[in-house]
């Protein structure tokens, strides 16, 4: 690019005009924002500035000088914006890569506007969790939705605004945020986003859950329950808390079956950790009049914690044989 620009220089010098030295001004300009590129971006970027201030007065005259400078501005920009970024200057990072999308836009540089808006998404999620963490939830949200604006795929910013949505207690919104991630997540080979998704959307609706259990509305209880299982259908405490609302609500076999289901994935634990199983098993078995089931399942609950009241229900409550 440097010797390019000295054969210029040469023919400009020859040039017989009025407004030769303004020619060697735009050239002298772009030479010098070559040679300070490596060392200092800034500074370079002003040079180039310069040299288009001056091309632009030339004219058609200006226009190859102008080109050229224009070539180097988006790079540059994207450089400053690098550095910040490396230096762990946030905020100012984000602003830098904000100019820089705005010139690469501007002189059509797709590879650079690529490079810049790559970095820019995550710097906006960086943001929002820094919000996040100082409970500025709206901020938060903002700049999660400006993540997502430039990359509709980042899973992360989806779980950041689950988050933001689980403090609020918005339900719904929470719900759809962590879809979002759990999708986005799968789409993109993030298993660790989906699995943190799924395991707080699945704690979400447990909580929940067991609040509407203790307040004795069985019904949302159950929905909420339901809801759970549909983020992590392996996990034992949430068949086993299915179990006690359906037994809540004479749903017998819902419990039995739920039960089933929580201890195929106890195959390979202790009997007592199995214990709570059985016994809420009993419970639905006496509930459907099968005495004979009931007895079998209460023997099988009486070991640990469950052993003095399983012992009860069977010698003394069922009599069993």
């Amino acid at each position: 690019m440097k010797r390019i620009l000295v054969l210029i220089s040469l023919v400009l010098a020859v040039t017989i005009s009025t407004s030769a030295q303004t020619k060697n001004d735009a050239v002298e300009a772009y030479n010098k924002g070559v040679d300070l590129m490596g060392a200092d971006p800034a500074s370079a970027i002003k040079a180039f500035e310069d040299c288009i201030k001056i091309s632009l007065q030339l004219g058609e005259e200006g226009e190859e000088t102008m080109e050229l400078a224009e070539l180097q501005l988006p790079g540059l920009y994207y450089e400053v914006a690098l550095k910040l970024f490396r230096e762990r200057k946030i905020a100012e990072a984000v602003a830098s890569f904000e100019t820089a999308v705005e010139v690469a836009e501007k002189y059509k540089d797709t590879e650079f506007k690529s490079r810049s808006e790559n970095v820019l998404h995550q710097l906006y999620f960086t943001r929002g969790n820094e919000f996040f963490r100082n409970n500025e939830d709206d901020k938060a949200l903002e700049y999660f939705k400006k993540s997502l604006s430039i990359n509709s795929s980042y899973a992360r910013a989806y779980l950041g605004k689950g988050l933001v949505f689980r403090k609020q207690e918005k339900t719904p919104e929470f719900a759809e945020a962590m879809d979002m991630a759990i999708e986005s997540g799968l789409q993109t080979n993030d298993e660790r986003t989906v699995t943190t998704a799924s395991n707080t959307a699945r704690d979400y609706f447990l909580v929940r859950s067991v609040r509407a259990k203790d307040r004795k509305d069985f019904a949302e209880s159950y929905s909420l329950i339901e809801s759970a299982l549909k983020y992590d259908n392996n996990s034992t405490e949430t068949y086993f808390l299915l179990a006690v609302i359906s037994n809540a609500q004479s749903k017998w076999d819902e419990a039995i079956n739920a039960i089933n289901q929580g201890l195929d994935l106890l195959e390979e634990a202790s009997n007592e950790d199995k214990a709570k199983f059985y016994f809420e098993m009993g419970n639905s078995y006496v509930g459907k009049d099968d005495i004979d089931n009931a007895c079998k399942a209460f023997k099988n609950a009486a070991y640990g914690l469950f052993q003095e009241s399983a012992d009860f229900q069977v010698k003394h409550v069922l009599e069993c044989k």
